[in-house]
C-alpha cells in the first residue's frame, strides 16, 4: 500500500514537471516561437542536416567530424549520427524538424527540473524557474538554429546521465551506474564541451554526502570510469583529426590552438550566463536592453542581500553554496578555449535555479516578516522588477536574435552564400532540393555570387533585413 502511494507521489511530481515545462514552453512559442517555426535550412544546416552514406558515418569514428572540412576541425561522431537521423527522417520537411527540436528543449528543460526536484527544489522554485529561463536569451538562441539542436541532444544525454547517477546513489543498482556511464560517453563523443562531467559527478557526490572529503579515495575511483572516457576521447581527437585545435603545456604556459589560454573568455561566458537579456556594453546601446540590464542587476544585488540577512545560512546550506559556485565553474570552463555565445545553456541553468531558490525565499520573507512593511516592500519591488527585466529584456534580446537568423538577414545571406557560390563547392554536400531552394532565395534577392552578398548594402533591395546584432554575439 505504501509503495503504491510512493508510486503516485512520484508519478504526480513528474506529471507536475512535464506539464511546467511544457506550459512555459508554450508561453515562449506564443510570444516568440512561432516566428521560426518555418523558418527553412540556414547557415551549417544546409550541409550539417543531411542523409549520410555508411562510410561517412564510420569515417567520422576515425576522422574529421566534417568530411568537407568547412567547420570547426574535431571529433564528435555521436553529433554526425545525430544529423544523420534527423536528415533520414525529416529530410526537407523542416517545420516537422522544428516540432521535433521544440520536444528536445521540452525534454531538456524536464529533465533539469527533475533534477532540481531530486536535489530538494520544491515545485513553487521548479516553476519560477521554468519561467525565468524560457525567457533567456540562450534559450531562442539554441531554438533558432537547427544545427544547435545536437548540442541539445548533447546536454539531454548529459543530464540524463546525471539523473541515473543520482539514482544509483540513492539505491545502488549496478546497471544505473552502467548506464549512467553509457550516456555520459554518448555526450562526450557527441561534443567534446563535456569533458566537464567528472566534475560534475563528483560535486553531485559532495551534495548528496554533505561531506567535501568524505570517503575521497572512494568517490575518485567512483568516478573514474568518466575521466578514462575523457582522456580516451583526447587520445582518439588527438589522433584522427590532427588538424584540430590541441592543448599544448610548457613551462611558462598552456596553449590551445597556439594561442595561449586566456581566463578572459571564462569571465566573459560567466557574465553572460547570468543576463538574460544578453552581454550589455557601453559599445551597443540599446534602451530596452540598458534599461533592463541595470534594473535586472540591482534586483538581484537587493534579492541577495535580504536572502542573506533574513535566511539562516547553515552549515548544510554553505556547503550548497559552494557546490553551486563550483558548479559554475565547471560548467564555464570550456570557454577558456573558445567562448561561444550558444555555449551557456549549463551555467544559465545553474545560475536560474538558483534565481529561482532566491526569489522563493523573498516570497517567504515578506509572509514570516508581516509586521515590517519596509522590507514587504522592498521583497514585492524586487520580485516584480526581476521578472520583468527578465520579460522585457530577454523578450528584446531573444526577437533580435531570431531576426538576425532569419534568412533574409544580411548576416546570413552571406553565411548562405559562402556554401551555395563556395569555390569548391563539390566538397560540400548539400542535397539538391535544398540546393536549388536556395539558389533560388538567394536570387529572388539579387545575390548571384559572393561579392553580391558582401555588398548587399550596394543593391536596390528592401528585404534584406540588417539586424542590431550578429548571429554569434553575446
Amino acid at each position: 500500500m505504501f509503495m503504491n502511494l510512493k508510486k503516485i507521489d512520484n508519478l504526480s511530481n513528474l506529471s507536475y514537471i512535464i506539464l511546467v515545462s511544457f506550459l512555459t514552453f508554450f508561453l515562449w512559442y506564443l510570444f516568440l516561437g512561432f516566428k521560426v517555426i518555418n523558418q527553412p535550412y540556414i547557415w551549417d544546416d544546409l550541409h550539417l542536416i543531411r542523409s549520410y552514406s555508411s562510410i561517412e558515418l564510420i569515417n567520422t569514428w576515425t576522422g574529421n567530424w566534417d568530411t568537407a572540412s568547412v567547420e570547426t576541425p574535431s571529433y564528435r561522431p555521436v553529433a554526425i549520427l545525430f544529423y544523420n537521423v534527423m536528415g533520414v527522417i525529416f529530410g526537407e520537411n523542416y517545420f516537422f524538424l522544428r516540432i521535433f527540436i521544440f520536444l528536445l528543449i521540452i525534454c531538456l528543460i524536464s529533465q533539469f527540473n527533475l533534477i532540481l526536484s531530486k536535489l530538494g527544489l520544491n515545485r513553487i522554485q521548479i516553476f519560477i524557474f521554468s519561467l525565468l529561463i524560457v525567457f533567456t536569451k540562450i534559450y531562442s538562441t539554441l531554438l533558432s538554429f537547427i544545427t544547435l539542436s545536437a548540442l541539445i541532444f548533447c546536454y539531454i544525454l548529459a543530464l540524463f546521465s546525471i539523473l541515473l547517477f543520482i539514482q544509483w546513489i540513492e539505491n545502488k543498482k549496478n546497471e544505473l551506474f552502467f548506464f549512467s556511464i553509457f550516456f555520459a560517453f554518448l555526450s562526450i563523443f557527441t561534443r567534446e564541451t563535456m569533458y566537464i562531467l567528472p566534475g560534475i559527478f563528483y560535486l553531485v557526490l559532495i551534495y548528496k554526502q554533505k561531506k567535501y572529503f568524505l570517503n575521497f579515495k572512494k568517490n575518485f575511483l567512483i568516478v573514474l570510469p568518466l575521466f578514462l572516457i575523457v582522456l580516451i576521447h583526447i587520445v582518439l581527437r588527438k589522433i584522427f583529426v590532427i588538424e584540430a585545435s590541441h592543448f599544448d603545456l610548457s613551462l611558462g604556459s598552456i596553449k590551445f590552438g597556439g594561442e595561449e589560454i586566456s581566463i578572459g573568455s571564462f569571465v566573459k561566458t560567466f557574465k553572460a550566463s547570468w543576463l538574460p537579456m544578453g552581454y550589455w556594453s557601453i559599445n551597443n546601446f540599446y534602451i530596452v536592453q540598458t534599461i533592463t540590464f541595470f534594473t535586472w542587476i540591482v534586483s538581484l544585488c537587493i534579492g541577495l542581500i535580504i536572502n542573506i540577512k533574513y535566511t539562516n545560512l547553515t552549515e548544510l546550506k554553505l556547503i550548497n553554496c559552494n557546490v553551486f559556485i563550483l558548479t559554475l565553474c565547471l560548467l564555464c570552463l570550456p570557454s577558456i578555449t573558445t567562448a561561444r555565445s550558444f555555449g551557456i545553456m549549463l551555467p544559465s541553468l545553474v545560475i536560474f535555479s538558483f534565481i529561482s531558490v532566491m526569489l522563493s525565499n523573498l516570497i517567504k520573507i515578506k509572509v514570516f516578516y508581516r509586521d515590517k512593511n519596509l522590507l514587504k516592500i522592498f521583497c514585492n519591488v524586487t520580485i516584480i522588477l526581476t521578472f520583468l527585466s527578465v520579460f522585457f529584456g530577454g523578450y528584446f534580446r531573444s526577437n533580435e536574435h531570431i531576426k538576425t537568423m532569419n534568412t533574409h538577414s544580411a548576416s546570413i545571406v552571406y553565411f548562405d552564400s559562402l556554401f551555395i557560390y563556395h569555390e569548391k563547392h563539390q566538397d560540400i554536400k548539400i542535397p539538391k532540393i535544398r540546393y536549388d531552394k536556395k539558389i533560388k532565395h538567394l536570387e529572388n534577392l539579387n545575390i548571384f555570387n559572393r561579392e553580391d552578398a558582401k555588398n548587399f548594402y550596394k543593391l536596390s533591395n528592401s528585404k534584406i533585413y540588417v539586424s542590431k546584432f550578429g548571429p554569434l554575439e553575446f
